[in-house]
């Protein structure tokens, strides 16, 4: 979800006021001094499309920190929260004004989306919902829509770490319409379940329940507080639809929620080696139930 800190809220702000003042001003470009000593200069396409490019202040003069381009009807102020997180994530560093984050390592910085490559495609693909995310050399581009017909591409010179921040940054943004919010779950349900964000999709929400002492070790009357839990998710909520995530000792282990009218794909569990696990001697393997998506191709 979008950052509340003052700080962010004050740069979003500026954005957001900066981008209504140039849409009203009807203006081919306009330029607005921002907080920081940042600077917005924004110019409108003959398409409707918007290009945004930031400047933040450096011994040398101004050094662009940031190229945007804006396209489609992108609901209230995702652009400016969009440019927001990219000034926040991508700091000016002039030492990396040469460096294209590498796709590998960009992925393990991620927290959202199945990130992938494919054969003859160059760089990082990212799906997320209904966005899809590439980044290649030192652009970051979301589309929303199997046309793509919204896009939001942004360029900048972005090391792993701010890079993988600023693509978890843009997914959330551009699909916030789509959310579940972890927050709503967590007000319908117990106040000792505690609900974290999906990854996968933005209109699923994971539930997880604290560990009941003395419980076997199979986890049998855990799984059966997860299981009168999804029961009165079910009859309370018509309008979320519950998966039971469950271990290869048959064990409901986590629910995942989701909204009925997002259509949001099941996980489905893989039965893997535990990972970090060798067991003594060189024996039998442990192994563990590990849930994610059946891989699909990012849309054209």
């Amino acid at each position: 979800m979008p950052s509340t800190t003052p700080a962010c809220t004050q740069q979003t702000s500026a954005l957001a006021d900066a981008i209504a003042a140039h849409a009203a001003a009807a203006r081919h470009t306009t330029r607005t001094d921002l907080p920081n000593g940042h600077r917005l200069a924004l110019r409108s396409r003959s398409n409707g499309d918007l290009s945004a490019s930031v400047f933040a202040p450096s011994p040398a003069g101004p050094a662009r920190i940031v190229l945007a381009s804006f396209k489609g009807a992108l609901a209230g102020d995702v652009p400016a929260r969009v440019l927001s997180a990219a000034i926040r994530c991508a700091p000016p560093r002039p030492d990396l004004a040469d460096a294209f984050p590498d796709p590998v390592i960009t992925a393990k910085a991620m927290t959202l989306g199945q990130p992938h490559t494919e054969p003859g495609t160059p760089g990082l693909l990212v799906t997320y919902g209904p966005a899809q995310l590439w980044l290649e050399r030192r652009a970051l581009s979301v589309v929303l829509g199997r046309a793509g017909s919204m896009r939001i591409t942004l360029e900048g010179p972005w090391d792993h770490q701010a890079a993988g921040q600023l693509a978890d940054s843009m997914l959330r943004e551009a699909t916030w319409l789509d959310q579940l919010p972890p927050a709503d779950v967590s007000a319908a349900l117990p106040a000792w379940a505690s609900v974290h964000e999906d990854g996968w999709h933005p209109a699923a929400t994971t539930v997880l329940l604290p560990a009941l002492p003395g419980d076997d070790e199979l986890g049998r009357a855990h799984s059966r507080r997860y299981r009168a839990l999804a029961d009165q998710v079910d009859a309370d909520h018509p309008d979320w639809r519950v998966q039971k995530l469950v271990s290869n000792e048959f064990a409901i282990v986590a629910l995942r929620i989701t909204r009925a009218d997002a259509e949001v794909p099941p996980l489905y569990g893989y039965v893997v080696p535990a990972k970090g696990y060798e067991s003594p001697g060189g024996g039998s393997r442990t192994f563990v139930t590990e849930y994610r998506p059946i891989p699909t191709r990012p849309a054209a």
